[in-house]
C-alpha cells in the first residue's frame, strides 16, 4: 500500500501515514527502512500488520526521466533534488538522552566549546541557559565593580582634598568627591562589560545562529548582534534615536526569534535539536 506521512516525532519515534484507502496507520521508528528520518509530506509505500499498524516502511524517490515516464506531477520529481534527510543515529539520540540532564553551567560549557560552530541546531535550553550565564558573568560583577571603584576613588580623593586643605590650597568638596568616583567608576564598568562581550561575541553569534537554524531561518541573521556593539558608537555620534530604534527592534527580533520553540522536522541543518 501507499501513502503519505502525515506526522512523525523523533523525540516519541512514531509517526503517522495516510493510506490511499483513506485510512490512517501508526508506525514507529523501527519500521522505517530508509537511511534517513522521516519527513512530513513524503509518499511512502508500506505494509499493514495484523495490529492495523505500517510496517516495512519505505520512502519513494523516483528519478526525474523515470517521474516523466511514468507521466507523473512535477512535485514527486522535485523531490529528488532535495538534499538528503540527515540520518537518526545512535549517538544522536544518546546526545538527547544526556542534555535532558543538563544544567545552566553545563549548556554554557557546550556554548564555549562550540564558540565558532556555526552549523547545526540548538534547543530554546542552550540559548537561554547561555543568555543567563553572560548576564550572571557581566551584571554581578559589574555592580561589584563600580562599588569598589567608587569608594577606592572617593578615599584617594578625599586624602587628597583633605592634604589641599590642610595646606590651604583648597577645600573638600562633596560635590566634586562624589562627581569624580562615580566617572570612574562607569568608566571601569563599561571597560570590563566591553571586555566581556567581546570574548562572548563569537560564541553569542554561533549559538544564536544555530538557534535559528532550530526554528528554519537562515544562520545569517544571528550577524544583527554586531549592530548592537555598534548602537553605543552611534549614540556617540549624536544618533541617539536612531541607535535606540535600532538596539530596540534587533531585541526584539532576537526574543521572538529564540523563544520559538524547535521546529519537530529535519532540515537543511540537521536533526531537531530536541
Amino acid at each position: 500500500m501507499r501513502g503519505i506521512i502525515l506526522n512523525f516525532s523523533i523525540q516519541e519515534n512514531t509517526g503517522y501515514i495516510s493510506g490511499d484507502d483513506g485510512k490512517r496507520y501508526v508506525f514507529t521508528g523501527k519500521e522505517w527502512k530508509e537511511t534517513f528520518a522521516p519527513e512530513k509530506g513524503k509518499k511512502v509505500d508500506f505494509e499493514v500488520n495484523i495490529s492495523s499498524e505500517a510496517c516495512s516502511v519505505y520512502c519513494i524517490m523516483y528519478q526525474e526521466n523515470d517521474a516523466n515516464k511514468l507521466n507523473v506531477g512535477s512535485h514527486i520529481a522535485d523531490d529528488t533534488h532535495q538534499k538528503p534527510t540527515p540520518q537518526i543515529t545512535e549517538s544522536y539520540i544518546n546526545q538527547l538522552e544526556v542534555e535532558k540532564t543538563y544544567g545552566t553551567m553545563s549548556w554554557f560549557k557546550k556554548c564555549m566549546k562550540n564558540y565558532v560552530n556555526f552549523a547545526g541546531r540548538a534547543r530554546r535550553s542552550e540559548f537561554w541557559n547561555f543568555v543567563l550565564m553572560i548576564c550572571f558573568i557581566q551584571i554581578i560583577p559589574s555592580i561589584i565593580i563600580s562599588i569598589t571603584t567608587y569608594f577606592i576613588t572617593a578615599n584617594q580623593y578625599r586624602s587628597y582634598s583633605y592634604y589641599s586643605y590642610s595646606s590651604g590650597i583648597g577645600m573638600n568638596d562633596f560635590a566634586q568627591i562624589f562627581g569624580i568616583s562615580f566617572v570612574m567608576a562607569f568608566i571601569v564598568t563599561c571597560a570590563y562589560c566591553f571586555i566581556c562581550s567581546c570574548i562572548f561575541l563569537l560564541p553569542s553569534i554561533a549559538v544564536t545562529a544555530r538557534r535559528l537554524h532550530d526554528i528554519g531561518l537562515s544562520g545569517w541573521w544571528a550577524s544583527l548582534i554586531i549592530l548592537t556593539y555598534i548602537s553605543p558608537l552611534l549614540m556617540l555620534m549624536g544618533g541617539i534615536f536612531f541607535a535606540m530604534i535600532v538596539y530596540i527592534v534587533i531585541c526584539i527580533l532576537f526574543i521572538v526569534w529564540c523563544s520559538t520553540d524547535t521546529k519537530p522536522q529535519a532540515n537543511e541543518w540537521g536533526l531537531p535539536a530536541k
